[in-house]
């Protein structure tokens, strides 16, 4: 169904919707222009590319289309950002605004990567490792305590802001999900926004996320299936001159140190004479005992081989 162009422009022109909210409001020949343009190109399946400066009131231009698409035609819009700032406030602001306006929501959903997350068998594991090493840490009790109550798991959510150090060792990651083998699976944070988001219409995200999402497409997930986000059909670039960078960021190969130490450690690790990591699990549940003593021989050889690899770049950076 395509868009009333007059009559969704007429939203932000004198006597519409917006004018009935806000008595101090004045209309804006830009920001009119610049919604009849997107509008225009969501009915003719067109790529376009605006430039307004500061104070156009660019992210209603956009949205009031976006939204009335989604509910007429039954698709799926993504908003794609750079800035948390933009985020917060597209997500408190501008879509309740744009609601209030149309009358109508399709439903709109603010997508976070899965490191933003709680995960309960890190968090587990964590607590685990603490009384292992007699390491009493007051920040994980308290993250202990939040996550009996937290509805979201979100870091955003906690009270005080955890270091990075101390939430990389109990946010959602990847490579350490166990997926249907997961105790707390019922109970994911990361499932639930997941569901959250393939019941929205409006999906706010920012451009990391979204080249990610492409990147796993284009390797064979394909555009019907839920890859990082759930499956869309269309893309409002906002902050569209950051692009570039996390596109190239997405579509090449990069490890570095830190890595290959953090995922070493978690699969042997020795402090005080203590030692831990899946390795030391596998030992009690295996036999062939020596077989796995080479393997922590070679989480060792890896590591130092990450470390002189390392200091061998910074050198030839500073030739």
């Amino acid at each position: 169904e395509p868009l009333r162009e007059q009559e969704l422009a007429r939203h932000l022109r004198q006597g519409g919707s917006l004018s009935r909210l806000f008595a101090d409001f004045e209309e804006r020949a830009c920001q009119v222009k610049m919604l009849e343009c997107v509008a225009g190109a969501f009915n003719r399946d067109e790529i376009l590319a605006v430039e307004a400066g500061t104070g156009v009131g660019k992210s209603l231009a956009y949205l009031l289309p976006a939204f009335q698409w989604v509910l007429e035609n039954e698709e799926r819009v993504v908003v794609s950002t750079a800035t948390i700032n933009l985020q917060q406030q597209l997500v408190e602001q501008d879509i309740p605004l744009v609601v209030r306006m149309l009358g109508r929501d399709p439903g709109s959903f603010l997508v976070m990567g899965r490191g933003n997350y709680l995960c309960r068998t890190r968090l587990l594991d964590a607590l685990e490792e603490a009384t292992l090493f007699d390491e009493p840490d007051e920040a994980l009790q308290a993250i202990r305590a939040w996550a009996e109550a937290t509805p979201t798991g979100s870091r955003s959510d906690l009270p005080d802001y955890p270091s990075e150090e101390l939430w990389s060792r109990v946010c959602s990651e990847a490579d350490a999900c166990r997926g249907l083998r997961c105790p707390y699976r019922e109970g994911c944070f990361v499932l639930k926004a997941r569901r959250a988001a393939a019941a929205s219409r409006v999906l706010v995200a920012n451009h990391h996320l979204l080249f990610s999402d492409l990147a796993m497409r284009l390797s064979g997930t394909g555009y019907d299936a839920a890859a990082v986000l759930p499956p869309f059909q269309r893309i409002v670039f906002d902050e569209a001159h950051n692009i570039e960078r996390s596109a190239t960021s997405y579509f090449s190969v990069q490890f570095s140190r830190p890595q290959v130490i953090k995922i070493a450690g978690r699969l042997y690790k020795e402090k005080d004479r203590k030692r831990g990591g899946l390795i030391l699990a596998l030992e009690r549940l295996f036999e062939g005992r020596g077989r796995l003593a080479s393997i922590r021989r070679n989480v060792g050889a890896v590591a130092s081989a990450a470390q002189a690899l390392d200091q061998a770049a910074l050198g030839l950076m500073n030739g």
